[in-house]
């Protein structure tokens, strides 16, 4: 089975987590970050869950998945261990066109969760295709250790000479250009990143660039710079 890469939109969107245990703690915790509407459905629950409950960051309905859990619902994550209650929970939200993830239980997925580094709004996914996920969680620990929390302000510096670029009018062909220039020594810029210091970046900004940023403020606002 082969899975399309995308990025899912959860702001807004009402999510159902099916099961209580450890497996649903990590989902939720993950979760939590795209979404403020969260539901957990089961009898039991961790102690985190729990605290997370308790801190009104998620309702906890306190007993086993019914069909009527689904009103109102656009994704569910089922984390149980029990076979059929995996498959009733699938069978029930296909047949209200809810999208599913079943805990590793590919053939009960409308999609999967790949392997994450974030650093920022950089965001650097690995997937088997579920095939092995060892696989893609071992290859995301060496990119973590590869991508460091520098090329968080680097998205976030880029995303600012962009924006400048657009509203200086500049065509398309034009911001590729200028933009792929800035980047083709990234070592150097990296480190001036790592460094603090914000001097050698506006000086490359002006090479090609005809406005400034400030870029002082870009590394206060992402953790680059110590304001």
């Amino acid at each position: 089975m082969k899975y399309l890469p995308v990025q899912l939109n959860l702001k807004d969107r009402r999510v159902l987590v099916v099961g209580g245990g450890r497996v649903a703690e990590r989902k939720i915790q993950t979760l939590l970050e795209y979404t403020d509407t969260l539901t957990v459905v089961a009898p039991e629950v961790t102690d985190g869950i729990n605290a997370l409950v308790a801190g009104g960051r998620l309702c906890h309905h306190k007993r086993k998945f019914k069909k009527s859990d689904l009103t109102g619902i656009d994704c569910v994550f089922t984390t149980v261990d029990d076979p059929t209650v995996s498959r009733f929970v699938y069978t029930e939200s296909k047949a209200l066109n809810i999208l599913v993830n079943t805990a590793d239980v590919p053939a009960l997925c409308d999609f999967i969760l790949p392997a994450t580094v974030r650093r920022g709004d950089l965001s650097i996914s690995v997937s088997t295709n579920g095939v092995c996920p060892a696989v893609a969680r071992r290859l995301r620990e060496k990119l973590a250790d590869q991508y460091s929390q520098e090329y968080a302000v680097l998205v976030a510096l880029m995303g600012e000479i962009r924006a400048a670029a657009i509203q200086n009018r500049k065509t398309d062909q034009d911001i590729a250009q200028q933009l792929h220039g800035f980047l083709e020594e990234l070592a150097p810029l990296l480190t001036w990143i790592k460094q603090k210091d914000p001097g050698p970046i506006c000086q490359r900004i002006a090479r090609f660039f005809d406005f400034e940023i400030d870029v002082a403020l870009v590394l206060a606002r992402t953790g680059g710079h110590e304001a």
